[in-house]
């Protein structure tokens, strides 16, 4: 009852005036703003708010939290021409969340704001959009109490769009359609392969995509018919090739085996003049039915899945993602993943801009696809891998994609 005692601190570290000669991330920015909202918020509650809030008096420990001291630290020798100290009278909520303010822009863009700027002016980096929200709030219409929970809000919410989180919105764009285009090359290999082991069903193939051609009253339809008939009714009778899944699959696309037994069966002793008067009346159409079927499948299979992608991407990815900017500002797989395109200053991208990003972006894939597709035809497979790695690089670099360098925009969390 006599006496008392004094705890003193010593954490290492150093002044926040210190520290912002570059800009800092927003990563570490937002703790700052925490620790001192959290102090601020518990000084107006009990009364022991300093007499001056100003960025001299913050201190940045080494673990990287912030400190509100009663005094300028010793190492700013000299007081800064920035900061203001001179305002009189004890500091109230509205002083304490112009000061959080000051910090989040001075830390954030570098050079030191006063509180008269901080009060008519936004922050203008790119960072979480409802980070950017709370902060612009800050200033002469603040609540009377601060924002401690939102703030510490961000202390849990992600800071960045990660690089994984950029690897998802590729494998999401991509992986559907490669998915569709390794399942049609499969069968379109499966089918080739029939083909070799088989080669009379391609020109069997050529006659029933002609007979589809036709109207049903043309006669050359029934001409059609009777050359199936006589050219086929030996494979058709050989049930070890005919009754095999693969031919049905092969023929399925033209009407299937049912159609050409039945041709077969309508016909069952084809004479030679009929045979020779289908002949005729097919004549001018000879050249593209023995060459179609094999013209399509002589295709290397590198090819015919680079192409299905190009057509899936194009079809399914890249005309819808056109589409939902247009109606929506955005796309739908970056509202989604809870991303939002930004410009420089952090405000929203206009439909506009993000129409351009859209537009590199997909170059760029479709630029890729291209050179694939001449790589696999002509060959030089080292130097598609190079370019795949280059592109891959610089889409999932950690800051921004090249389309967005390209396009001047940011992806940030929402």
């Amino acid at each position: 009852a006599a006496g008392g005692w004094d705890a003193y601190e010593a954490p290492s570290g150093m002044p926040l005036l210190q520290l912002i000669a570059q800009p800092q991330p927003w990563d570490a920015v937002r703790f700052w703003l925490c620790d001192l909202a959290e102090e601020l918020s518990a000084s107006l509650e009990d009364g022991s708010m300093p007499a001056v809030l100003e960025l001299d008096r913050v201190w940045i420990t080494a673990e990287g939290r912030a400190k509100l001291l009663d005094f300028r630290p010793p190492q700013l020798n000299a007081k800064s021409d920035e900061t203001d100290s001179s305002r009189s009278g004890e500091p109230t909520a509205s002083d304490a969340a112009i000061l959080l303010k000051r910090l989040a822009i001075t830390a954030l863009e570098g050079p030191i704001v006063s509180a008269e700027e901080a009060q008519s002016r936004d922050v203008e980096v790119p960072i979480p959009v409802s980070a950017r929200e709370v902060i612009n709030k800050l200033g002469p219409s603040a609540e009377p109490s601060i924002p401690v929970s939102e703030l510490k809000r961000f202390k849990t919410q992600a800071a960045s769009v990660s690089q994984a989180k950029r690897a998802a919105v590729l494998a999401v764009c991509f992986a559907v359609p490669l998915a569709f285009a390794a399942l049609l090359t499969t069968f379109y290999w499966i089918e080739a392969r029939v083909l070799r082991e088989h080669p009379e069903l391609g020109e069997l193939v050529g006659y029933l995509e002609l007979y589809h051609s036709f109207d049903e009253q043309d006669s050359r339809r029934t001409a059609i018919e009777v050359m199936v008939a006589d050219k086929f009714r030996e494979l058709v009778e050989d049930s070890d090739v005919w009754s095999k899944t693969s031919v049905e699959q092969f023929l399925s696309h033209v009407g299937g085996r049912q159609l050409v037994e039945r041709m077969v069966e309508s016909h069952p002793n084809p004479t030679g003049a009929q045979v020779g008067n289908a002949f005729e009346l097919l004549a001018p159409s000879f050249h593209e039915i023995h060459l179609a079927t094999t013209e399509f499948y002589s295709a290397r299979l590198p090819i015919v899945f680079l192409a299905l992608s190009a057509v899936f991407v194009v079809t399914f990815v890249m005309l819808p993602s056109f589409l939902t900017v247009m109606l929506m500002g955005n796309s739908l797989l970056l509202r989604w993943l809870d991303i939002a395109i930004v410009t420089r200053t952090g405000e929203p991208a206009s439909r506009l801009r993000v129409l351009w990003r859209n537009t590199v972006f997909w170059s760029l894939a479709l630029i890729a696809l291209g050179v694939f597709i001449g790589v696999a035809a002509f060959g030089r497979r080292t130097f598609a891998l190079t370019l795949l790695i280059v592109w891959i690089a610089g889409t999932l670099a950690a800051e921004r994609g090249l389309h967005d360098r390209l396009a001047g925009t940011w992806l940030v969390p929402r």
